[in-house]
């Protein structure tokens, strides 16, 4: 695989995870925090998701060339959204948003996120396949 390839590869997952998923998160996190401006929700979501996307990339490429299992690839993504969550609470903590409770703003995001990605997902395939 060629560098050119891999950066290629590269700007597109981090384009559907930072501009799709961090949007979506962004939603969510002006959800849960109202206190916080859009501005901020947007920065939060794409910054957390830029971040924990770019090390998944890296691993996930360091990984390739020993052709991981099944059980691998669903670890790294739990690891992706866990490390997605982490990120999203220490970086609200610097814009004054305390964790209450047990678990912080980004455990809440990733929580919200991943059941609508479930619903959506239930929802489409209910649509394109009614009679199955």
């Amino acid at each position: 695989m060629t560098i050119l390839s891999l950066l290629a590869k590269l700007a597109m997952v981090l384009a559907w995870g930072v501009l799709i998923v961090g949007s979506l998160a962004a939603i969510f996190i002006k959800l849960f925090e109202r206190q916080m401006p859009v501005r901020y929700a947007i920065i939060l979501g794409w910054r957390s998701f830029f971040l924990s996307t770019f090390f998944g990339f890296v691993l996930y490429t360091l990984a390739e060339p020993f052709k991981p299992s099944d059980g691998a690839d669903t670890a790294m993504t739990i690891l992706w959204l866990v490390s997605s969550a982490v990120v999203m609470t220490w970086q609200s903590q610097k814009y004054g948003i305390a964790k209450r409770g047990w678990i912080g703003l980004g455990a809440k995001v990733m929580f919200a996120t991943t059941a609508f990605a479930c619903l959506s997902t239930i929802v489409t395939l209910i649509v394109l396949y009614p009679s199955a």
